[in-house]
């Protein structure tokens, strides 16, 4: 679903009984987890994209492969089910809509939660503190490659709407 603001977003969530992803757990769902007790840290040691360390093309992710050509080529989202899966089996999770998350968007919050040495934060980390913007991550069909990457994340106003904007539901464990 596209071209809906945040409210919008977070009621059919609690619609459906679940809620927005917070951004750490949409990054973990793109990249995976952590391997503790490595040398190398978790933001280093796991992949940049959904699919692992190959670059991004049109046959995994819907973006802009070449400047000003959307959705490469399209200019649309994709239907659900084109895109390469994550190494949990969600799919979509880089290209084709940005993607809401229940966080405020803070410059500094996240890379400020390093646990334990290793670049990964001790547990889901959630941004509450009152920001006029969201977090949105994952790129959409007018991103760059560069965008793709599961660690990106930018800013938006609440009130965005947008047919790169759209988002997905979580549900918490029982």
């Amino acid at each position: 679903i596209s071209c809906v603001t945040w409210a919008q977003a977070d009621k059919f969530c609690s619609w459906r009984n679940k809620r927005l992803p917070t951004e750490h757990e949409l990054e973990k769902a793109t990249r995976g987890g952590c391997q503790p007790g490595k040398d190398s840290t978790c933001i280093s040691d796991t992949p940049p994209y959904s699919w692992g360390y190959g670059k991004p093309t049109c046959k995994l992710a819907n973006f802009s492969e070449v400047p000003n050509t959307w959705g490469c080529g399209t200019w649309v989202p994709w239907a659900f089910g084109n895109g390469a899966m994550g190494p949990y089996t969600q799919g979509e999770l880089l290209g084709n809509v940005w993607e809401w998350t229940s966080d405020y968007y803070s410059a500094t919050f996240y890379s400020s939660l390093a646990g334990a040495g290793n670049g990964e934060p001790k547990l889901n980390p959630t941004q509450t503190s009152y920001s006029s913007q969201r977090t949105i991550r994952g790129g959409g069909f007018d991103s760059l490659a560069a965008d793709l990457r599961g660690y990106v994340r930018k800013a938006m106003p609440e009130s965005g709407s947008h047919p790169n904007l759209g988002f997905r539901c979580a549900q918490s464990p029982k």
